[in-house]
């Protein structure tokens, strides 16, 4: 292969050799290689290529020539020795040819992506990886902010929240006591540790209270007085359907619907498979352990509807309490407002104001911002409002005309609007 060349510059840029195509100057992108005639950094195309998109898709989107931006990529690769980027070193490090770039993103995209990272944490190259921004090496990858996963070093940036924050628990706890006492659902038979559920995403990631719950639970055994089967029948037929001397979730599912006299599951019988051989069917029946019984259905469903409206009740409610106007004389007002959160949650919960998911409660009265002499600003913010009636007061000292009317504005992005309109005078 040819090596690059830098040749002579040309109006400020230096061109390479053989693709001069791709030129740089330390006035375009900090002196970094770009298409002719762009901004448009080669290994930005580079790595979109490398990602799966075509150089039509990328020319495409770019408005850039085709031949062009096929240009930006041969150079990315063919250029390591000029510009050390790690993702060509990587994959010249794979001995990989310029035409296996598809090969390589088939078959090698995580061994190639995580030589990639530890070529970016030995020397701190700022490029979409979290990187600090370039320069500095040592002590590697620099992460920014919270990072997702839990293989990721704890001291490398923020950590993501996990567990619900302290200042919600309350809540929580509100939620789940009003849940138990209305539906009787006190406990559930599978309980499994959720991995990224939708109830989870809500909280975490937009700071809303979420709830998750399967809608019924298991049935309770009937009474074993007056039973005459032996001790260890149950054993004996748990051992038949594969049981150990630890109950599993299955057998305990199993014998709660059992007790209750409900045919959930059928026993394993051998089977001669035409294309198998033998084998066994056998097991819980279709639906037996997801679905409640069907004469549970009606009271289960009167009972959640009653639950949602119970859970639609505790919403953040906010409004103006009380308004008040003094009059100082020669045209000078000063107008006060209590807004109040009349609902039981607050119109944030704290990890809605740590992820900054939840917008503030603004608070603005409709005046000219020069008619403000002093007193809160024209748009003031509530960050979070707690509920159960607690209030905030806001007070402006403004120039007006005696008669006049003055709307004050109140709006939350989880509690509603409320508007009042005062008189001076």
């Amino acid at each position: 292969e040819e090596a690059l060349r830098r040749v002579g510059h040309k109006n400020g840029e230096w061109t390479y050799q053989p693709i001069n195509s791709v030129v740089f100057s330390p006035a375009r992108q900090f002196g970094r290689p770009c298409i002719v005639g762009t901004r448009i950094q080669t290994d930005i195309v580079f790595v979109r290529n490398f990602g799966g998109e075509s150089i039509a898709e990328i020319a495409y989107d770019l408005d850039c020539e085709a031949t062009l931006v096929g240009d930006a990529v041969e150079f990315a690769l063919h250029g390591s020795r000029e510009t050390g980027h790690p993702l060509v070193v990587h994959h010249q490090r794979l001995g990989l040819g310029l035409g296996e770039l598809g090969v390589l993103r088939q078959h090698l995209l995580v061994q190639f992506g995580l030589g990639v990272l530890n070529d970016l944490g030995g020397g701190g190259f700022g490029f979409g990886f979290g990187g600090g921004g370039g320069g500095g090496g040592g002590g590697g990858l620099r992460l920014r902010g919270a990072q997702p996963g839990r293989d990721n070093d704890a001291g490398s940036g923020r950590r993501p929240a996990t567990t619900v924050n302290e200042g919600d628990l309350e809540y929580f706890e509100t939620v789940s006591d009003a849940y138990k006492e209305i539906t009787g659902i006190t406990k559930v038979g599978i309980n499994r540790q959720a991995e990224g559920a939708f109830f989870q995403f809500g909280y975490y990631q937009f700071g809303v209270p979420s709830f998750s719950t399967q809608g019924w639970a298991l049935p309770e055994a009937a009474s074993d007085e007056g039973d005459d089967e032996p001790a260890d029948a149950g054993e004996e037929q748990e051992q038949k359907r594969g049981g150990g001397d630890t109950p599993s979730t299955d057998a305990t599912v199993l014998a709660a619907l059992e007790g209750a006299g409900i045919d959930a599951f059928v026993d394993w019988t051998p089977f001669a498979h035409p294309d198998l051989g033998d084998v066994e069917i056998g097991g819980f029946r279709p639906y037996a352990v997801v679905n409640p019984p069907a004469e549970q259905l009606a009271e289960l469903g009167r009972a959640h509807g009653a639950f949602a409206v119970r859970l639609a009740g505790m919403l953040p409610r906010v409004g103006i309490a009380d308004t008040e106007v003094e009059n100082h004389g020669g045209g000078i007002f000063t107008v006060s407002v209590e807004v109040e959160n009349t609902g039981y949650f607050p119109t944030s919960l704290q990890h809605g104001v740590v992820s900054r998911s939840v917008q503030p409660t603004i608070v603005q009265i409709q005046v000219a911002p020069e008619a403000i002499l002093t007193g809160a600003a024209k748009t003031s913010t509530v960050q979070r409002l707690e509920g159960s009636g607690a209030r905030e007061r806001f007070s402006w000292v403004i120039l007006g005309q005696e008669g006049t009317s003055v709307e004050i504005l109140v709006r939350s992005q989880k509690g509603g609007t409320a508007t009042a309109t005062v008189t001076l005078r």
